[in-house]
């Protein structure tokens, strides 16, 4: 029990003081990011509106990593990118396949950033989408275009144009949030 209870206070959703007891916490104003993973599996019934928002943060959160990683990739994060995106893309992927290269490829631009805290987020929202992949699968254009998106993005990124980075991810992942209903 004191285990479990340790667990809740460090995911913010109670708060534990010696003499006082334990009191539930409003999880939107104490809880982290972390909390994410253990909501989405509520989302397709109770809070359909969740995957939604985790769309629109992808959207704000991806266009600034790739601003970032085009501002600050060294070479050897560009050899990763394109050999993770050549390695998935040398065959037929699944829905499921196509959504871990697109994470992937988002884990590979925040490191790409050079911000811990930046990579400490992705992580966050990377593992959330990998536990729930049958709720983001079907959000993923076609092969084609999330290749093509992947190696334009990747040629941005060489070039060192930030503001086309951004341009380009915010694009793509806008069409993922409407997919949503957003």
């Amino acid at each position: 029990l004191r285990e479990a209870i340790k667990s809740l206070e460090q995911l913010g959703l109670v708060h534990t003081r010696q003499g006082d007891g334990t009191r539930v916490m409003d999880f939107m104003r104490h809880a982290g990011v972390e909390l994410l993973q253990h909501l989405l599996p509520l989302a397709v019934a109770e809070s359909p509106e969740l995957l939604g928002d985790l769309q629109e943060v992808r959207v704000v959160l991806g266009r600034e990593v790739a601003r970032l990683a085009a501002r600050r990739a060294e070479p050897e994060d560009l050899v990763e990118l394109r050999r993770t995106c050549k390695e998935r893309g040398e065959r037929q992927l699944s829905p499921r396949e196509l959504l871990k290269l697109d994470m992937e490829v988002f884990a590979g631009l925040a490191r790409a950033s050079h911000n811990r805290v930046v990579q400490l987020l992705v992580n966050s929202i990377r593992s959330a989408v990998a536990l729930q992949p049958d709720l983001f699968a079907p959000l993923m254009p076609s092969p084609e275009l999330v290749f093509a998106h992947h190696q334009a993005l990747i040629e941005r990124l060489a070039a060192q144009d930030a503001e086309g980075a951004a341009a380009l991810t915010e694009s793509f992942l806008s069409e993922m949030e409407t997919r949503v209903g957003r």
